[in-house]
């Protein structure tokens, strides 16, 4: 059973997969941030110390809980190169899925696929804790999403998101 499919480029997809990917890494900004605004005000309210400490304590405390997650998606996004940011087609059978960009071919084992992730909207093929590739359930007709769920199951059953 062979399965292909043309994914267009969609930059909204990219951005959820590289939160995705970045998740373990920054999740624990946002609590360090809202306990060093707490201190922060509590030095300020309570008058322990002059404004020179706990103003940067809170600004460094919002930076931390509300910037830095959307700073590195940003980056991420900016850094990656322009080869991905293109169409590709899918080619998937029993042994190997394959990705075919206008400038590069990928080919690789399923057994070499760390896991599948399933969201409402798409697959992330995980080929390691910092890449993926996704592949939007949208870009599929009933049958194509049929033939691939099939494929995954007997693969590489997705786990949740």
């Amino acid at each position: 059973m062979n399965s292909h499919v043309l994914v267009p480029y969609d930059e909204t997809l990219l951005r959820r997969t590289v939160e995705y990917i970045l998740q373990p890494h920054v999740k624990r900004f946002r609590p360090v941030g809202i306990a060093l605004v707490v201190l922060g005000v509590l030095m300020a309210a309570l008058d322990v110390s002059r404004y020179v400490l706990w103003a940067p304590m809170v600004v460094a405390g919002v930076f931390c809980a509300f910037v830095v997650k959307p700073m590195m998606v940003g980056s991420t996004i900016k850094q990656q190169w322009s080869g991905i940011k293109a169409d590709f087609r899918l080619d998937a059978d029993e042994e190997w899925v394959s990705f075919s960009y206008p400038a590069f071919q990928s080919r690789i084992r399923w057994e070499a696929m760390e896991k599948v992730v399933e969201t409402p909207d798409a697959w992330m093929l995980m080929l390691g804790k910092i890449q993926a590739t996704a592949v939007p359930k949208s870009a599929m007709n009933p049958e194509q999403l049929a033939e691939f769920t099939a494929l995954l199951a007997r693969r590489k059953p997705p786990v949740a998101a």
